[in-house]
């Protein structure tokens, strides 16, 4: 199962030749190209050029359906697992700062690993903690109209085939370390790294 079917093009065709790569520098939508064999090598997630397009990307993207879409709960989303070796993992207590804000009824955590002891912070809470896979969490995430989402492109393509009405991001993330990967209407919150808390 695929998180996204991408539909071909009415006339489109599929042409030989010498290949031509294009990454994440490339704006696809917003350059004319010529036949030829194409290759997308990235991330694909510079708001600049996809959240202005967003109707137009859903005419051949189209997401895997979600569950019931939940108003009453608040999902968020926590990396870790690579993101350790890189010191890139959120301090709790950034989440926790806009939970002690915020008013709902279970919080959801979605996570590519689960740490017991990390999640610990949150016991108060009593979560729900899911870690189904890639197709499922990146589903869960998707069907939540509160979500806080983390310094991860999994979470933020989540929130672009979306319908998410309050999303909150790690303000460092969007703003210094990745100027482009800004959500629309989103709440910036600043924060630190779980490493700088060590230090």
């Amino acid at each position: 199962q695929k998180m996204v079917q991408m539909l071909p093009q009415e006339g489109g065709m599929v042409l030989g030749g010498p290949q031509k790569v294009l990454t994440d520098d490339d704006d696809i939508f917003g350059s004319g190209w010529f036949g030829g064999n194409y290759l997308l090598d990235g991330f694909f997630q510079n708001s600049d050029w996809y959240y202005s397009r967003r109707d137009q990307v859903l005419k051949f993207a189209r997401p895997s359906p979600t569950p019931v879409f939940n108003k009453e709960d608040l999902v968020m989303n926590v990396r870790l697992g690579d993101f350790r070796a890189m010191d890139w993992v959120i301090d709790p207590s950034w989440y926790l700062d806009i939970l002690k804000n915020e008013t709902f009824k279970t919080l959801h955590i979605v996570t590519d690993q689960v740490d017991y002891d990390y999640f610990s912070h949150f016991r108060k809470y009593r979560p729900i903690i899911i870690s189904s896979g890639r197709e499922g969490d990146w589903a869960y995430l998707r069907s939540f109209d509160k979500v806080i989402c983390s310094n991860s492109t999994f979470c933020w393509w989540a929130m672009f085939f979306g319908n998410a009405s309050k999303i909150y991001v790690f303000k460092r993330w969007v703003g210094l370390i990745h100027q482009n990967l800004k959500i629309p209407g989103s709440i910036e919150v600043d924060g630190l790294f779980e490493e700088e808390r060590r230090q």
